[in-house]
């Protein structure tokens, strides 16, 4: 489904699909957890079906990054970064706004991510809501808050 949906979506300009030659360049969040995993996972993320990475550049070099899985009714966001390497501001909002974007052009209702605890409060602002109990993630060592937005 990855490369249908691919060639069904408009990038806008600055944003552009992960490419395997992307790999070696510097990408840190300054996120603990978020720094754990490099372009090379994110690489082969992009490799799995229904998975999205992609970039968003300022100046030819990589500001932010997300991932997300395509499913039917809901867009997952898995993971979403800004480059502390490169000073810019708003590179979240531009993110999440192509994860919203990219659910008009599909036409899916809703968009859901699993929030770190120092974003919870900034996804509130932006529109999403908690819909589960919030959950310890073994793997990240991390306490998780499950939030949706509703797509018009």
């Amino acid at each position: 489904m990855s490369g249908d949906v691919r060639s069904r979506l408009a990038l806008p300009e600055g944003f552009r699909f992960l490419r395997e030659g992307d790999i070696g360049q510097a990408f840190r969040t300054g996120n603990e957890i978020m720094d754990r995993y490099v372009l090379r996972d994110y690489h082969r993320w992009s490799l799995l079906p229904n998975d999205l990475v992609v970039l968003y550049e300022i100046d030819v070099r990589i500001a932010g990054i997300i991932e997300m899985r395509i499913n039917l009714d809901h867009i997952v966001v898995d993971m979403v970064g800004s480059n502390a390497l490169v000073q810019a501001a708003g590179v979240g909002t531009k993110l999440m706004s192509l994860a919203e974007n990219f659910a008009k052009q599909l036409a899916i209702g809703e968009i859901r991510l699993d929030s770190l605890d120092d974003v919870v409060s900034w996804y509130r602002l932006s529109g999403y809501a908690q819909y589960a109990d919030r959950y310890y993630d073994a793997e990240l060592g991390c306490w998780l808050t499950p939030m949706k937005k509703l797509i018009r």
